[in-house]
């Protein structure tokens, strides 16, 4: 027999070995039939289905035995059955010799696992400073190497993980079950899991090349488009014949939602490739409803209906969770109303479910009284790239991606998207979601039993924008894109900024050696072309005089750890492209010097 157990027939010890291989009977019956369910072995021609399959445990003694140790040797896993009172090995099979590189015929002198173990990492098995075996089996590995000769451990309190997967120093991945047997005994299995795992990592590369090339695609978009919206938005404002502002108007409602389309594009691909981070920060709803109308209200000129908010008066004034995703779930949801709606209105309803003074729950609910959907399509809807119908498809238009996005996101910050709907009453998306409360926000209190909360408040949001609000401030602004540039100078310009433009960073930098108080803040472009935002912040941030000047990334990147990169770098701030007024305004406000005091009044 090649396959290798520790009986020992003339020891005088019958009945104990025989309670010990009764043991190993059963766990390798129990392994064999897992085995051949998992390989779905096809039934012997002839046999009856449901017929109980020839056991070779009822044969005699010495038949069974012999039949026990063919079939552990014959099996393609590796398996090391160890006594888990003393750790000495008490069987072992071929596959695992040759699976974890092992003399048989050391292997047949009944080690002790921790030999096993130190032979491993004598030989370089587990790679320099273990770095070819997973962090969580580290401490399994170093523990047997501190473990004296001939000194007493209970085994059973030093194990590795159930199931992990280690790389092998010749690039084979051998994946390693474990467990304890009731008999007192620790199973391992041993299986080459190469192809599946380097199968795997494949796809890992796939998905995270197809996530940077939808990064990359998404700032080449943005770029151009921060353009558009901007010098439009200036036409916008000018004196305009009334059918040129119409035109003016459909080329702002066309960009805003091509931006919109390549937001869901990328949040996408970040959600295939599980790259999506819920993050807790403070904002105010009521400004990402603001946010939300204004971007709405330019929205495809396909906008049959006016968009409500419905916001219950006693919504707290600032909250804490991930404002972000939020507003994309909203924009999502609310775009899928107006664009299926052609008569009364979409409503976007936010309300106050309960409260403590730590946590709020909120219920967003967006009702739209369009088409509908039929109960049979509703499940089909969520799935990517798919609508209720090939017809509304072709009729509608869109990608098919804002609900799948939305679900996920939703999910991903703890609640479920939700939907009622039939065909021609309209549908109703809603979920709720829970959200901190910063300690200076009071909570508002959760209605008794039976009381009638007060009528909440219908609302058009919409943003006000004060010209002159930067007044004096000194800004030097640099990007290599010249339309970009020309845009921001003018939005400044407009607010009252002092501007200076450059279009490369290290020409800013040597103008701020020359003059480190010339500009009261500093705004790079995050990727220009030699110098980046990045590398030239950390270059200013060690030159002397100029540590704690201002500086704020201008980026087209939404992913948060670009801005982290650039935060890291020592940049103070970060403004999104296309560029909105709001945010500038709100950014940098901060940097305003104080006006100077007015000259004293004498007293009577």
């Amino acid at each position: 027999m090649s396959a290798n157990t520790d009986t020992h027939p003339n020891t005088g010890n019958d009945n104990h070995n025989g309670s010990e291989l009764a043991a190993l009977r059963e766990q390798v019956r129990q392994l064999q039939a897992e085995v051949l369910r998992l390989g779905q072995a096809p039934q012997p021609a002839g046999s009856k289905p449901g017929a109980p399959e020839p056991r070779p445990f009822d044969l005699s003694y010495s038949d069974s035995a012999s039949l026990l140790c063919s079939g552990i040797d014959y099996m393609a896993q590796g398996l090391l059955i160890t006594d888990a009172r003393d750790g000495r090995v008490k069987v072992f099979n071929q596959a695992f010799c040759r699976i974890c590189n092992f003399d048989p015929e050391f292997m047949a002198t009944r080690p002790e696992l921790r030999e096993l173990v130190r032979l491993q990492t004598a030989r370089g098995d587990f790679g320099p400073n273990m770095n070819l075996v997973a962090p969580e089996v580290r401490p399994f590995i170093t523990a047997f190497t501190l473990i004296r000769a001939n000194a007493f451990m209970d085994w059973t309190e030093i194990s590795a993980p159930g199931l992990y997967v280690r790389k092998t120093t010749a690039g084979r991945y051998i994946s390693v079950q474990s467990h304890l047997a009731e008999a007192g005994f620790q199973v391992r299995t041993f299986s080459d899991v190469t192809d599946y795992e380097l199968a795997r990592q494949e796809a890992q590369a796939a998905v995270a090349a197809k996530g940077r090339l939808l990064a990359s695609v998404s700032h080449e978009l943005r770029t151009p488009l921060t353009a558009i919206i901007g010098l439009n938005q200036f036409l916008l404002r000018g004196a305009l014949k009334p059918e040129q502002r119409n035109l003016s108007r459909r080329v702002e409602g066309a960009a805003q939602w091509l931006l919109s389309l390549i937001d869901n594009l990328l949040a996408w691909g970040r959600s295939e490739s599980g790259k999506i981070q819920i993050r807790a920060e403070a904002f105010v709803l009521s400004s990402l409803l603001e946010d939300l109308s204004s971007v709405l209200s330019t929205g495809p000129s396909d906008y049959r209906v006016p968009l409500v908010f419905d916001v219950d008066p006693g919504l707290p004034s600032s909250l804490t969770g991930d404002s972000l995703w939020l507003k994309q779930v909203l924009m999502n949801l609310a775009h899928n109303g107006l664009k299926f709606t052609a008569r009364g209105e979409v409503r976007i309803s936010v309300r106050v479910l309960r409260s403590t003074p730590k946590q709020v729950w909120l219920r967003f609910e967006v009702k739209d009284s369009g088409i509908g959907i039929p109960p049979d399509q509703q499940a089909r809807i969520f799935e990517p790239f798919q609508q209720a119908s090939q017809a509304s498809g072709a009729l509608y238009g869109g990608t098919g991606l804002g609900l799948t996005i939305s679900r996920d996101l939703v999910a991903l910050m703890g609640g479920q998207l939700q939907l009622d709907s039939a065909a021609g009453q309209g549908s109703c998306f809603y979920f709720e979601l829970a959200f901190g409360l910063p300690k200076q926000v009071g909570a508002t209190a959760a209605p008794a039993p039976g009381a009638r909360a007060p009528a909440p408040a219908l609302t058009r949001l919409e943003p006000a924008q004060t010209p002159g609000q930067l007044a004096g401030l000194r800004v030097l602004a640099v990007d290599d894109n010249a339309n970009n540039l020309l845009v921001l100078q003018m939005l400044l310009e407009q607010q009252g900024c002092l501007v200076t433009v450059l279009d490369n960073a290290p020409a800013a930098i040597e103008q701020l050696r020359q003059s480190p108080t010339s500009c009261d803040v500093l705004l790079l472009d995050m990727l220009m072309q030699g110098l980046d935002g990045p590398a030239a912040a950390l270059q200013i941030r060690q030159e002397p005089g100029l540590a704690h000047l201002p500086m704020v990334c201008m980026t087209a990147y939404p992913h948060r750890e670009d801005h982290q990169r650039c935060l890291d770098a020592g940049m103070n701030a970060i403004i999104h492209k296309p560029f909105r007024i709001p945010e500038i305004i709100a950014i940098l406000s901060a940097y305003l010097r104080p006006a100077a005091p007015g000259p004293a009044t004498k007293g009577a």
